[in-house]
């Protein structure tokens, strides 16, 4: 009974005891192979230790040759091994060669049979063979070829792994060899690629007389070898061009101080040459063998290029590369300056923030090419206007931004009239087409009670886009307490906070009922009603942020959420036992945006919802103003089952024509002329009319705004299909769980 527990505890000792002696050999492989930079030494000490690794017969390395067609067993280890090192094989022969051209590990044995025929004779007949890829810098060199398992047997998945991660260690060691022969063989060709080399260098005793120079030294000095051996080797250096400052000679610096002088930006003009040229000088001294000073070294590097792409980066570090104009950061660091001296000095300065008001319209006419001249030639334009210290920078897109220093809101308006003027009478011509190009703009002082860079930049922003909503082509002066502005800030902080809650899941839909007014239809409807919950609990109606949505293309968004939200809430089969039929309030934008259909679409399918529950309403406005997508978008989505509303139908008084033409299967009429149907006599009369149009193309009419019993009953007496208002019921939240 007590002998099992024995033996099983014996043998986990000797897994382990195996396991740290696999450990050991690895480290001990890695810490010497990490200090031998030779190849021969580190693949001789890799096949001994990685056969005793895997505990193998013998232990091949195969290396590829340089043109990939052959692969040399460079290292060997156990049976066989002198035979087989240095033999050659072609790169697609034997087992070796699968590995090396698929470049994946292989091993064979009883568990792992080999398909293929051929063999080299050193892997025919053996019941195993482990194989293992070498990868450095990224191609295939070799592999490690681990063939006959000592003592018998099949090699395990343990030694794959184990043989694995040694060829890694391998790779690095060989990679790291190759970059030490490749130095030493540099030092090799040193002396006879001095000649050649791309900087110029001139060899001196240590009294600074010439010793050598090569070509390049003979071109920048104007020097021939045989003239300047034997002169000091200041007397070589050309004068530089600019007199700002005096070199005093390098070389005797160098000598007398016995340590290494730069020079760098030494400018001067070659001999028969037109073009100045920049160079670095560094005069470094040399020491024989017994540290003794035996004279200098003298390099010339040319870094005209290098100084002429520094002078380029930092030209692009701070210009628009479309429009030459300086860009966002450099505004950024200016504005910032102009608000310290306002500060400091009680100066005035002025901002002005512009944007063009038809660039779209060209972008989208003649395309992306057409967009970038108009911003090339407008931005020409503007210059032109300009005083010399002012400083343009376009923003981004079609925004600019204008920094008028010492100049206060009168003169920063003057300027404004002058760019609008310039633009206004600009035209621009592209391919035959001729465009009117106006310009919005923004005007904010910069003075001592100016806020920061951020608060004046969104000023200027307001101020610009209350100069579009005014017309276009205008100027707008910026006033803390104008109500146009103030207005656009609070849509702005709209959409701050949609955001806001629609990252902390603070949206809510409420159902408001829909009710049957004729007898022979007693399925009950609702509309699903978007509020925003606030972080105090409290809960706002969509009239509130709806408009700031719908001007800052907010709505596909919140579209999305509420499709995907309502979709997978009537999926459950509680919507049929209590709910019925649930109507989704779809935007204009939404209707416009193909990526919204699909979006669509791919909810209907994932949450395998049943569309007969499913309505979308589309407001009319919306499916007049772009009736193409309204279409598509309602055929597309009636395919699948679902139905629609049409919206708010009478508002646009000229959809009569288009009812034909909608696959529509409700007409929502509009609660404006619902509400005072009991008193004024026209809107009854269009009720009538609406709700006689609809019956005679087969679609029931739902009733908005029933407030009260007697205008339910009227409109049950002129035949409206279903009524919906607080007189029916109030929105309540939508929970259904």
């Amino acid at each position: 009974m007590g002998a099992a527990p024995n033996e099983e505890l014996a043998r986990l000792k000797e897994q382990v005891a195996l396991q740290e002696k696999e450990i050991a050999l690895l480290l001990d492989v890695s810490r010497q192979i990490v200090t031998l930079l030779d190849i021969e030494q580190v693949l001789s000490l890799v096949a001994d230790r990685a056969m005793e690794l895997i505990q193998a017969e013998s232990l091949l390395i195969p290396i590829i040759n340089k043109t990939t067609t052959h692969y040399l067993y460079q290292a060997t280890s156990g049976k066989n091994a002198d035979l087989i090192k240095g033999q050659q094989f072609p790169i697609h022969v034997g087992m070796c060669g699968w590995v090396l051209t698929h470049e994946r590990p292989l091993m064979f044995g009883r568990d792992y049979p080999w398909e293929m025929d051929e063999k080299t004779r050193w892997e025919e007949g053996k019941e195993s063979a482990l194989l293992v890829p070498l990868i450095a810098r990224g191609r295939i060199i070799g592999g490690l070829s681990g063939i006959g398992r000592a003592g018998g047997g099949s090699f395990t998945q343990r030694d794959l792994e184990l043989l694995m991660l040694f060829a890694n260690q391998v790779s690095v060691a060989i990679e790291n060899a190759q970059v030490f022969r490749e130095l030493e063989t540099e030092k090799e060709m040193a002396e006879i690629t001095l000649h050649s080399i791309a900087d110029g260098v001139i060899r001196t005793d240590a009294r600074g007389i010439v010793q050598y120079l090569n070509p390049v030294a003979e071109f920048l000095t104007g020097w021939k070898r045989n003239s300047a051996v034997g002169q000091h080797a200041d007397q070589l250096l050309p004068p530089m061009i600019s007199e700002e400052r005096a070199v005093s000679s390098v070389v005797t610096r160098c000598l007398e101080n016995r340590e290494t002088v730069v020079e760098s930006d030494y400018e001067f003009l070659p001999k028969g040459l037109e073009e100045r040229l920049i160079v670095q000088l560094s005069a470094s001294p040399l020491h024989s063998s017994d540290a003794e000073l035996s004279g200098t070294v003298l390099i010339f590097r040319d870094i005209t290029q290098a100084q002429e792409i520094a002078t380029t980066m930092a030209y692009q570090a701070s210009h628009d590369a479309l429009t030459g104009l300086f860009n966002r950061a450099v505004f950024e660091e200016r504005l910032e300056q102009l608000i310290s001296e306002s500060r400091e000095n009680d100066a005035e300065h002025t901002l002005l923030y512009l944007d063009l008001d038809q660039f779209k319209i060209v972008n989208d006419t003649c395309g992306h090419l057409a967009g970038d001249e108009l911003l090339r030639q407008i931005s020409g334009e503007m210059k032109e206007q300009l005083r010399h210290d002012d400083l343009l920078a376009r923003l981004g897109g079609d925004e600019f931004g204008l920094l008028l220093a010492h100049c206060d809101e009168q003169c920063g308006a003057r300027i404004a009239e002058t760019l609008k003027d310039a633009i206004s009478d600009f035209r621009f011509v592209w391919k035959e087409k001729s465009f009117f190009i106006g310009v919005s703009i923004g005007v904010v002082p910069i003075t001592r009670h100016a806020g920061n860079y951020t608060s004046l930049l969104v000023a200027a922003d307001r101020a610009c886009y209350a100069a579009k909503d005014r017309g276009r082509n205008r100027i707008h002066l910026y006033r803390e307490e104008d109500v146009d502005l103030n207005r656009r800030h609070g849509e702005m902080e709209w959409v701050h906070q949609i955001s806001q809650a629609m990252m902390e899941d603070r949206f809510v839909l409420f159902a408001q009922p829909i009710r049957p007014l004729q007898a022979q239809d007693q399925k009950a409807r609702h509309e699903l009603l978007l509020r925003i919950r606030s972080e105090s609990g409290e809960l706002t109606p969509p009239g509130a942020f709806i408009p700031a949505a719908e001007r800052y293309d907010k709505m596909t968004e919140i579209d999305r959420w509420v499709v995907a939200t309502a979709i997978s809430k009537i999926g459950s089969s509680l919507v049929r036992q209590s709910q019925g039929c649930v109507s989704i309030n779809i935007s204009g934008q939404s209707l416009g945006d193909g990526a919204f259909l699909d979006f669509v679409v791919d909810e209907i399918h994932a949450k395998k919802v049943d569309t007969e529950l499913v309505c979308f309403e589309i407001t009319e406005t919306a499916a007049i103003s772009d009736f193409t997508n309204a279409l598509k978008f309602i055929n597309t989505l009636k395919g699948y089952g679902c139905k629609f509303a049409l919206d708010d139908f009478g508002s646009g008084l000229s959809s009569f024509g288009y009812l034909k033409n909608l696959p529509i299967d409700f007409i929502k009429i509009d609660g404006m002329f619902v509400k005072d149907i009991l008193d004024d006599p026209v809107d009854l009369v269009l009720v009538e009319a609406i709700t006689k149009v609809a019956h005679e193309i087969g679609v029931p009419t739902i009733a908005e705004f029933v407030e009260n019993e007697a205008i339910e009953q009227k409109l049950k007496q002129i035949g409206v299909d279903y009524a919906q208002g607080y007189h029916i019921g109030y929105p309540e939240p939508w929970e259904l769980d």
